[in-house]
Protein backbone atom coordinates (compact mmCIF):
# COMPACT_ATOMS: atom_id res chain seq x y z
CA UNK A 1 0.00 0.00 0.00
CA UNK A 2 1.32 3.44 -0.93
CA UNK A 3 0.87 6.21 1.70
CA UNK A 4 -1.47 9.19 0.60
CA UNK A 5 0.86 12.06 -0.74
CA UNK A 6 0.73 14.53 2.49
CA UNK A 7 -0.87 17.55 1.88
CA UNK A 8 0.99 20.60 0.97
CA UNK A 9 -0.41 23.73 3.41
CA UNK A 10 1.98 25.80 3.55
CA UNK A 11 2.54 26.05 -0.05
CA UNK A 12 -1.29 25.96 -1.04
CA UNK A 13 -2.02 28.75 1.81
CA UNK A 14 0.86 30.55 0.55
CA UNK A 15 -0.76 30.46 -3.40
CA UNK A 16 -4.02 30.92 -2.18
CA UNK A 17 -3.29 34.44 -0.55
CA UNK A 18 -1.35 35.65 -3.06
CA UNK A 19 -3.95 34.38 -5.71
CA UNK A 20 -6.78 36.26 -4.12
CA UNK A 21 -4.95 39.31 -2.78
CA UNK A 22 -3.94 40.15 -6.00
CA UNK A 23 -7.17 39.34 -7.76
CA UNK A 24 -8.68 41.50 -5.27
CA UNK A 25 -6.02 44.41 -5.49
CA UNK A 26 -5.94 44.51 -9.25
CA UNK A 27 -9.90 44.91 -8.99
CA UNK A 28 -10.19 47.13 -7.00
CA UNK A 29 -7.57 48.94 -8.69
CA UNK A 30 -9.38 48.23 -12.45
CA UNK A 31 -12.84 49.68 -11.20
CA UNK A 32 -11.45 53.15 -9.52
CA UNK A 33 -9.66 53.41 -12.65
CA UNK A 34 -12.90 53.08 -15.05
CA UNK A 35 -14.97 55.48 -12.43
CA UNK A 36 -12.22 57.84 -12.88
CA UNK A 37 -11.91 57.93 -16.82
CA UNK A 38 -15.67 58.02 -16.57
CA UNK A 39 -16.00 60.84 -13.83
CA UNK A 40 -13.06 62.87 -15.71
CA UNK A 41 -11.65 63.43 -11.90
CA UNK A 42 -7.79 63.75 -11.90
CA UNK A 43 -6.80 62.94 -8.41
CA UNK A 44 -3.07 64.21 -9.19
CA UNK A 45 -0.16 62.90 -7.14
CA UNK A 46 -1.87 62.34 -3.94
CA UNK A 47 -0.54 59.99 -0.57
CA UNK A 48 -2.36 57.01 -0.46
CA UNK A 49 -4.10 57.89 2.84
CA UNK A 50 -5.37 60.88 1.43
CA UNK A 51 -7.03 58.71 -1.82
CA UNK A 52 -8.70 56.50 0.75
CA UNK A 53 -10.18 58.96 2.68
CA UNK A 54 -11.43 60.83 -0.40
CA UNK A 55 -13.93 58.08 -1.14
CA UNK A 56 -15.38 56.84 -4.16
CA UNK A 57 -13.20 56.29 -6.93
CA UNK A 58 -10.13 57.44 -5.44
CA UNK A 59 -10.77 55.18 -2.26
CA UNK A 60 -10.74 52.06 -4.77
CA UNK A 61 -7.63 53.10 -6.19
CA UNK A 62 -6.04 53.51 -2.73
CA UNK A 63 -7.37 50.41 -1.50
CA UNK A 64 -6.10 48.31 -4.34
CA UNK A 65 -2.88 49.85 -3.67
CA UNK A 66 -3.05 49.45 -0.23
CA UNK A 67 -4.20 45.56 -0.35
CA UNK A 68 -1.13 45.32 -3.14
CA UNK A 69 1.16 46.38 -0.69
CA UNK A 70 -0.26 44.22 2.50
CA UNK A 71 0.10 40.52 0.40
CA UNK A 72 3.74 40.21 1.32
CA UNK A 73 2.79 40.71 4.82
CA UNK A 74 -0.02 38.48 4.69
CA UNK A 75 2.32 35.46 2.68
CA UNK A 76 4.75 36.15 5.48
CA UNK A 77 2.02 35.78 7.75
CA UNK A 78 1.11 32.16 6.62
CA UNK A 79 4.49 31.13 6.16
CA UNK A 80 5.47 31.68 9.82
CA UNK A 81 2.02 29.94 10.84
CA UNK A 82 3.17 26.75 7.84
CA UNK A 83 6.48 26.58 9.49
CA UNK A 84 5.49 26.89 13.17
CA UNK A 85 2.73 23.49 12.33
CA UNK A 86 5.44 21.65 10.61
CA UNK A 87 7.91 22.35 13.88
CA UNK A 88 10.63 24.35 11.92
CA UNK A 89 12.25 26.76 14.07
CA UNK A 90 14.09 28.32 11.74
CA UNK A 91 11.91 29.03 9.45
CA UNK A 92 9.66 30.24 11.74
CA UNK A 93 12.56 32.64 12.66
CA UNK A 94 13.58 33.73 9.59
CA UNK A 95 9.77 34.47 8.38
CA UNK A 96 9.19 36.44 11.07
CA UNK A 97 12.45 38.83 11.12
CA UNK A 98 11.74 39.46 7.28
CA UNK A 99 7.88 40.28 8.48
CA UNK A 100 9.20 42.70 10.95
CA UNK A 101 11.54 44.47 8.39
CA UNK A 102 8.73 44.39 6.03
CA UNK A 103 6.06 45.86 8.28
CA UNK A 104 8.81 48.47 9.85
CA UNK A 105 9.88 49.49 6.15
CA UNK A 106 5.99 50.52 5.66
CA UNK A 107 5.75 52.29 8.79
CA UNK A 108 8.99 54.34 8.08
CA UNK A 109 7.38 54.98 4.38
CA UNK A 110 4.59 56.42 6.40
CA UNK A 111 6.14 58.02 8.87
CA UNK A 112 7.98 59.77 5.90
CA UNK A 113 5.45 60.47 3.43
CA UNK A 114 5.21 64.47 3.52
CA UNK A 115 1.26 65.10 4.29
CA UNK A 116 0.21 66.82 1.22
Amino acid sequence: MTAEPRRDVLGRGIATVLRAGTIAAVAAIAVGYAALLASGEDPGPRPLIHLVGDGGAQALLGLGLFGLTLIPVFALSVAAAGFRQRGERRRVATSLAVLVLLIASLAVAVLLTPAG
